[in-house]
């Protein structure tokens, strides 16, 4: 990635953070139900892309014990989110 690059890409991630500074607690709240519910919605297309033949119901088990992978990496200090150093 070249210098100018990187630059902007810093600029937009200070906006995002100042933006979310200037949230108040309800409308963060929000924003971070929107954001899992992005994240599920990409998680669920990927798993439907890697495995075409499997029903709803699959694709759903499968949603839910990748979650559940990660939330006991979590608890393990294994794997912590962005933030919560």
């Amino acid at each position: 990635m070249d210098a100018e690059s990187a630059e902007l890409q810093q600029a937009i991630a200070h906006g995002k953070i100042d933006g979310a500074r200037e949230m108040n607690q309800s409308d963060k709240l929000l924003a971070g139900a929107r954001l899992f519910d992005v994240v599920r919605h990409r998680m669920l297309a990927g798993i439907r892309d890697r495995h075409p033949d499997w029903t709803e119901a699959e694709v759903e088990a499968a949603f839910t014990e990748q979650l559940g992978t990660v939330r006991r990496l979590e608890d393990r200090g294994i794997f912590t989110p962005i933030g919560h150093e």
